[in-house]
């Protein structure tokens, strides 16, 4: 009776220990990874009361799996406007979640990324707050 209930614990331990789940990682450098299309703008007046607004503009970045950054136009000051040719503008970094602009008024300018689903926001180190954001196209 004894070596019967030593091999019930035995099998009842055994089936009983499952593996440990891998703890799911959200990744989200293959959809940053793409092309995004400026769709609103950010620009708080100095009292708190700035919202993003939609705005019509073709401003077009690409982000390369390499970590460069391509615009179709300039980064700053804040140019919404496209041009007609895509230029590289700086790098990004997954890991700290930033932009490093290589020309922002004659000097490097680091800047904070945010990425949820589709949407991008990129925030400009300006005394109120100002942002753009763009919506994921390819």
């Amino acid at each position: 009776m004894k070596n019967s209930y030593l091999i019930f614990l035995l099998i009842l331990s055994i089936f009983s220990c499952t593996p440990e789940e891998e703890p799911i990682i959200e990744d989200e450098s293959p959809i940053l990874m793409s092309t995004w299309q400026l769709i609103e703008t950010l620009f708080d007046p100095g009292d708190g009361s700035g919202t993003f607004t939609p705005i019509d503009s073709d401003k077009i970045i690409r982000l390369w799996d390499d970590g460069s950054i391509q615009a179709n136009g300039a980064f700053c000051p804040l140019e919404v406007d496209p041009t007609s040719e895509f230029v590289e503008v700086g790098t990004y970094s997954t890991a700290n979640e930033t932009f490093t602009i290589n020309d922002c008024n004659g000097i490097e300018q680091e800047m904070m990324y945010k990425i949820e689903a589709s949407i991008l926001r990129v925030y400009f180190p300006c005394i109120e707050p100002c942002a753009w954001k763009f919506q994921l196209i390819e």
